[in-house]
């Protein structure tokens, strides 16, 4: 491969045209920067080139800045958006790299724009809004306030004109740390701010920032104002549980919501007005919550939208908890709760360095999602998980754990009950509807009036049978619900609609490079769940090898024990009814403990899958620079294979993959170094040229690694080897 084509820019001069000759030929671009100055890359047209082409600006060290597409940024005539702006950090030279997509070659023009300094104003906390207007694409414009500890407040974009509505708005202290952000267009229609960033509860006597980074190349201005949150204070102490009633509230939007933070601004639970109040009475409480200290806490309500009224709020004490001692590798112990809300709670001596799991072994009564929790004697939580998933109401199917307790003293185990219901988890069917618009709606409610769910007729129903279900949902609580039918337009007909019980997700267990483990669910909408154990730093990835009956658009999805999501995917897009297609994958596991993967179909269909966890750890091994051939093999399906040498500044190599074998010709081949400067991207084995993965001149002295990606489940062997 020829060497890149090169050109100088200047700071604020003019555009700068390269051209490729050759497919894969880099444009890479120079240009002095002088530390503190703030700078944007703009590509100001380019053609012949793929749009998925990337843009890249680097360091004298090759520490990357950002990246884009061409599409992007250029409509290939014109730029529609730059790079940055960014604030150099050292006087130095800067590179522009242009990494060509696919084999197209053409031409590219790029720009370095030097931008002012950023437009700033000044703010009171409940003062006036404060206009600032940019002059130049990307100026950033930048108001100041000063804040209270201890304060509650709110930002509001109260109008923006000429920028872009995907530009962002943001507030931070004067440590630099993030409060929030969002777009112009999500809390401003451009004329009235029809939503705030907050509240904050403001942790320091000091200096906050609002930062608006424009969005692609317009120009514009922009007013924000800062006011104060109304709020309540009361006084708790340390181990008091307490649950938060609003008694009623008028003229506020039911979507406001409720928050409780203590005075280090932690938040302890929220919800929307509506869920929690029919305007008048309490329906539904926040919490309870156990406060962890004795101290001042705020309660606060943010309003939604721009209307205003008043609330009432009340704080009520909530039972103590049912307690109970454990012993680590002692009995079972049995709690029972007698009033709705009340917490169990079991303690237990541990030992610094001691490894434990705890095991839910049966539960009666309590509803599926409510939750187990473990906490040391400082409050500190090592896991939680619902009841659902680590016991089947009679014995327990996972554990919470293992965990390497850090220190001597006593632990907690929390059970937070869920509702008052028993669990009962349904499912309802519209079987047939005539005479009505299929853009009808269904709804559920609980006696409270919380929604549970909704769907339009006609993707529940072809008007004769059902063809999906709303739900399921667990019930959290004892009582009556509604199921509401809500015609659109003038049509008159007639529904049928029925509810049915939804049995506890099937469980099985997997183990990393096991063999496949089949499920089944027997009534519609059942889950299929999956468990394994994993070690911090593992990498995996999940095939699913077959499924049979279930709908394609189900979707399979990985959490670990805290219930984060890794990622999902649809079952038609990873495998195709026979055989897995793509993995679920892959990831790097965060912690040890127990991880879950749940397949929650779709529709009315029942059936069975088939899931693998497989070792996506790469295989390496090392080269060196006219050494000989290395083969590597991989063991599992889309499992990488990593080469590394050793490298030194302006030495010329060539990378060569003599053969291969077993392993998809479209399987990529990547080569970059240790501070991420990328060589050679996902180049196919079958694009390349004699063989060879190109020759290319090390920028320093560092640690180089070729990684090839397999695709598809075929296992295989590559040999790969470099010359000077």
């Amino acid at each position: 491969m020829p060497q890149s084509a090169t050109g100088t820019m200047s700071v604020g001069g003019a555009a700068v045209p390269l051209t490729d000759t050759v497919s894969g030929q880099q444009l890479v671009w120079t240009f002095p920067g002088t530390a503190g100055q703030q700078v944007s890359v703009e590509l100001t047209g380019y053609s012949g080139l793929a749009g998925g082409s990337t843009l890249y600006l680097f360091d004298a060290r090759g520490h990357l800045y950002g990246n884009n597409n061409l599409q992007w940024i250029s409509t290939g005539t014109a730029a529609t958006a730059a790079l940055g702006p960014f604030t150099l950090p050292l006087t130095e030279t800067y590179t522009v790299v242009l990494w060509p997509s696919g084999l197209a070659t053409g031409t590219a023009s790029v720009q370095i724009i030097s931008l002012p300094p950023s437009a700033n104003a000044t703010l009171t906390v409940g003062g006036a809004a404060v206009p600032l207007t940019d002059t130049v694409s990307g100026q950033q414009l930048v108001w100041t306030f000063q804040g209270m500890a201890g304060q509650q407040v709110s930002v509001e974009l109260t109008s923006y004109a000429g920028l872009a509505g995907g530009s962002t708005l943001y507030v931070y202290d004067q440590q630099s740390h993030l409060y929030g952000n969002n777009n112009l267009q999500w809390i401003s229609n451009g004329i009235v701010a029809t939503a705030a960033l907050g509240p904050y509860t403001l942790p320091q006597t000091g200096t906050y920032t609002v930062v608006l980074v424009p969005s692609g190349l317009p120009t514009g201005s922009a007013t924000v104002q800062v006011f104060s949150v109304p709020h309540w204070t009361f006084q708790g102490t340390a181990g008091q549980q307490v649950s938060l009633s609003l008694n009623g509230y008028s003229g506020l939007a039911g979507s406001s919501s409720l928050y409780l933070y203590d005075q280090q601004g932690r938040l302890y639970g929220n919800n929307n007005l509506q869920w929690i109040s029919n305007g008048s009475i309490s329906t539904t409480p926040l919490g309870p919550y156990m406060l962890p200290q004795t101290s001042t806490y705020t309660v606060v309500l943010v309003p939604s939208g721009l209307a205003t009224g008043n609330a009432t709020v009340q704080v009520f004490s909530v039972p103590q908890s049912v307690t109970g001692t454990l012993m680590v590798g002692g009995a079972a112990v049995q709690l029972t709760s007698t009033v709705s809300g009340e917490q169990l709670a079991w303690t237990f001596q541990g030992t610094a360095g001691q490894q434990i799991s705890v095991e839910l072994t049966g539960y009666v009564g309590l509803a599926g999602g409510s939750s187990l929790y473990l906490y040391d004697q400082l409050g500190h939580l090592y896991g939680n998980n619902n009841l659902q998933w680590i016991s089947n109401g009679s014995v327990a199917t996972a554990a919470l754990g293992p965990y390497t307790l850090p220190q001597p003293g006593t632990y907690t185990v929390v059970l937070l009950p869920s509702g008052t219901a028993t669990g009962q988890q349904i499912s309802v069917e519209v079987t047939s509807y005539s005479g009505l618009a299929g853009g009808s709606s269904l709804y559920l409610y609980d006696q409270q009036g919380h929604l549970y769910g909704n769907n339009n007729l006609q993707w529940i129903c072809n008007g004769s049978t059902a063809v999906a279900a709303l739900g399921p949902y667990m019930l959290a609580q004892s009582g009556t619900y509604t199921a509401l039918l809500l015609p659109s337009g003038l049509p008159t007909g007639t529904a049928t609609v029925r509810v049915f019980s939804v049995p506890q997700s099937a469980t099985g267990s997997l183990t990393l490079g096991g063999a496949a483990v089949s499920l089944a669910n027997t009534v519609s909408g059942q889950q299929l769940v999956w468990t394994f154990h994993g070690t911090v730093g593992q990498q995996i990835n999940i095939a699913l090898n077959g499924y049979t009956g279930l709908a394609g658009g189900s979707s399979l999805y990985l959490y670990d024990q805290q219930g984060h999501l890794y990622g999902n995917n649809n079952l038609q897009w990873i495998s195709n009814g026979s055989a897995a297609t793509a993995p679920l994958g892959p990831f790097t596991l965060a912690q040890t403990g127990i991880y879950t993967i749940v397949l929650a179909p779709s529709g009315l269909a029942t059936g069975n899958a088939n899931v693998q966890l497989l070792n996506a750890t790469p295989v390496k091994g090392s080269l060196t620079v006219g050494g000989a051939a290395l083969t590597l093999t991989d063991v599992a399906p889309w499992q990488p294979l990593v080469w590394t040498f050793s490298g030194n500044l302006a030495q010329r190599v060539t990378i060569w993959i003599p053969s291969y074998s077993g392993l998809s010709a479209g399987s990529g081949v990547n080569f970059y170094d240790q501070r991420g400067r990328v060589y050679l991207a996902n180049a196919p084995l079958s694009g390349l040229v004699n063989r060879s993965a190109g020759t290319y001149t090390l920028d320093a002295n560092a640690t180089y690694t070729l990684k090839l990606v397999p695709i598809g489940t075929a296992i295989g062997s590559a040999m790969v080897q470099v010359s000077p």
